[in-house]
């Protein structure tokens, strides 16, 4: 969502990160499969956010809030975040070899 091209999408799913970091989890996330909304029209549409424990993508846990927020601003969230998993999949590809 916060990779999406229209802007209040990314607002959207910027404020679901932003209440998870408020709710910071302790331990070890349990993974629930959300239900589905399978008449949805759009994508953002097929889970009922209200009613699901929400958690912060591990991708955006190094990135700080106020950056994270100009970032999804600015429309430029995609790049960082496909840079930063290639430098880790880089960083584990050459880990492996040696």
């Amino acid at each position: 969502m916060i990779t999406d091209n229209q802007n209040f999408i990314r607002e959207l799913g910027l404020r679901q990160i932003m209440a998870a970091i408020a709710r910071k989890s302790i331990g070890i996330r349990k993974f629930t499969i959300p239900d589905f909304n399978f008449e949805a029209e759009d994508y953002h549409e097929l889970t009922d956010w209200q009613n699901w424990e929400k958690t912060e993508p591990p991708l955006t846990m190094g990135i700080s809030d106020e950056v994270l927020k100009q970032m999804v601003v600015d429309g430029v969230l995609l790049k960082c975040l496909i840079s930063k998993t290639t430098h880790v999949i880089l960083n584990q590809w050459n880990s492996a070899l040696n």
